[in-house]
């Protein structure tokens, strides 16, 4: 499976976005409030490498609070599939927790998504190319 991002949770989109600028990442695209996640979500780039910055809005209980304590972290990488709800389901088989289901991430041009939890892997996101 081809890596789509890597997702960041990060207190300040703002922060966090001057920081990867040093390394040469830029924004695509404007900043995204997720209002469902209750997240905003801005995405950057750097080549071919695509970082998802992640911070909470008001309400949002997506991140525990030992997460948020610590500040910004990697927490999830994405992975593209053709087909979301059979790629979910071999996951599933595979032993992986479905921890949000496919729906629409208004961040991903309206592309459907997942969340699954794996022991040894973690949080994994899979978009629907």
């Amino acid at each position: 499976m081809k890596v789509h991002h890597i997702g960041y949770y990060v207190p300040s989109i703002e922060d966090a976005q001057k920081e990867f600028a040093s390394f040469g990442y830029m924004p695509e695209g404007g900043c995204t409030h997720d209002e469902e996640r209750r997240v905003y979500i801005q995405f950057l780039r750097n080549d071919g490498t695509l970082v998802e910055l992640v911070a909470p809005s008001e309400g949002c209980t997506l991140f525990p609070k030992s997460m948020r304590k610590n500040g910004a972290v990697p927490y999830h990488i994405c992975y593209e599939c053709e087909d979301l709800d059979t790629e979910v389901e071999e996951w599933q088989r595979k032993g992986f927790l479905l921890l949000h289901a496919p729906s629409v991430a208004v961040a991903i041009h309206g592309r459907r998504v997942a969340f699954l939890y794996g022991g040894a892997t973690g949080l994994i996101e899979l978009v629907e190319m």
